[in-house]
């Protein structure tokens, strides 16, 4: 799976305020909340901000707790929240 598609099925799945398990640098894990939605680095890494840290975090190192699929709410959107996702034509600029 492309990272562009993770980034995009993580985002359909769990919206910002996701519970999620985090585990940090030194392996320990904690329970925190997503804060935004998924984006990918101009290195292709897939991240998301959590509670209470500043930054992106890998998705790998974020599982969430929830299976349920929530529906996102508007403000959630990409372009509610000031955020412009790329056209698929143009997904290969980013990496």
């Amino acid at each position: 799976m492309s990272n562009e598609s993770v980034v995009q099925e993580w985002n359909e799945r769990y919206p910002p305020g996701t519970d999620v398990l985090l585990t940090n640098d030194d392996g320990e894990v904690e329970e925190t909340k997503t804060r935004s939605i998924a984006w990918l680095l101009g290195s292709g890494h897939s991240v998301v901000s959590v509670e209470g840290r500043t930054g992106g975090y890998l998705l790998e190192r974020i599982k969430p707790l929830s299976k349920k699929v929530p529906k996102p709410a508007a403000e959630t959107k990409p372009e509610a929240m000031g955020l412009h996702m790329p056209d698929e034509g143009n997904l290969s600029k980013l990496g």
